[in-house]
């Protein structure tokens, strides 16, 4: 899941860290409205940045344009797009547990 919200939500910016440093599988933290989150809220979050790899992103447009341009993005690979296959291969590769199989 990526986690859309404005960058004033210091609520759910919190939230999303701890949910990261608690093995939620996220895909980022993309924050709207072209300003950076308090800097306070940015310092408590840092192990989850750091130790889990969370990407923060910051983007200028608000949180619906943000969100209606995310939800048009194609994520289908080409059969005959090799480089991008064997990306998601290796990437799932990486990631898939067969602990309990």
């Amino acid at each position: 899941a990526l986690v859309i919200t404005p960058a004033d939500r210091d609520d759910i910016i919190m939230a999303t860290c701890m949910a990261a440093l608690n093995d939620v599988p996220l895909a980022g933290l993309l924050l709207t409205g072209g300003f950076e989150p308090d800097e306070a809220v940015l310092k408590l979050c840092e192990k989850a940045f750091t130790t889990t790899g969370l990407p923060l992103l910051l983007v200028n447009t608000d949180s619906y344009v943000t969100g209606a341009t995310a939800s048009k993005i194609d994520t289908r690979v080409a059969f005959d797009d090799i480089e991008r296959i064997q990306g998601v291969m290796d990437f799932t590769a990486e990631h898939l547990c067969l602990g309990d199989v």
